[in-house]
């Protein structure tokens, strides 16, 4: 191998290594979600208007850029949102279920209804966010999908793995809540 390549691989592979900062969030390159070691596959930031909303990072078995490899990889996986500012629960629950929709047929959203409707439930038990919160949705095998605010899990795991995928396409899907913020999530440079 060329000593330029050598270089170059070593020079990435020392970058993945350490902890980015965005918006004043420090994103670690590494998670552990189910007894498993994820890797930071990308991470950006949410706007509304002028407004800086959360970070978002997600973290996964093996990094790719391609969304269908994501999902489909086996094992664990976390999207982290953590908030740039207060938000009304609300808000944040009608921006997510407006991403299912927009993201999901008919007949998904049916097959979904009871896990959307679960889901909804622990998230309005949450009432507001505050600056600084941290909302992990994480996918744990053999479990289902665990909401965790700040480290604590809240309501029961939700089972089935076509939720979790179906949560992630709000973001990566094809019409993504912002498409700059799927670039960064996919690790595609600007």
């Amino acid at each position: 191998m060329p000593l330029r390549a050598l270089a170059l691989i070593l020079w990435l592979a020392s970058v993945q290594a350490h902890a980015l900062e965005l918006a004043g969030v420090t994103v670690e390159p590494r998670s552990r979600v189910g007894g498993e070691t994820l890797v930071l596959n990308g991470a950006g930031v949410r706007s509304m208007f002028l407004f800086k909303v959360y970070v978002a990072a997600l973290y996964v078995p093996a990094p790719s850029d391609r969304f269908a490899q994501i999902a489909d990889q086996p094992g664990a996986k976390r999207l982290q949102l953590t908030l740039l500012r207060d938000v009304d629960g609300e808000r944040l629950l009608n921006g997510m279920h407006e991403g299912l929709r927009k993201n999901l047929g008919a007949q998904e959203q049916a097959a979904l209804a009871e896990s959307i409707e679960r889901f909804s439930a622990i998230l309005r038990s949450l009432g507001n966010g505050r600056k600084g919160d941290r909302i992990a949705l994480d996918w744990i095998p053999g479990e289902g999908t665990v909401v965790r605010i700040n480290d604590v899990p809240h309501g029961p795991p939700l089972a089935g793995e076509a939720f979790y995928r179906a949560l992630l396409r709000i973001w990566l899907g094809d019409a993504p809540a912002q498409p700059s913020l799927k670039d960064a999530l996919l690790g595609h440079k600007g």
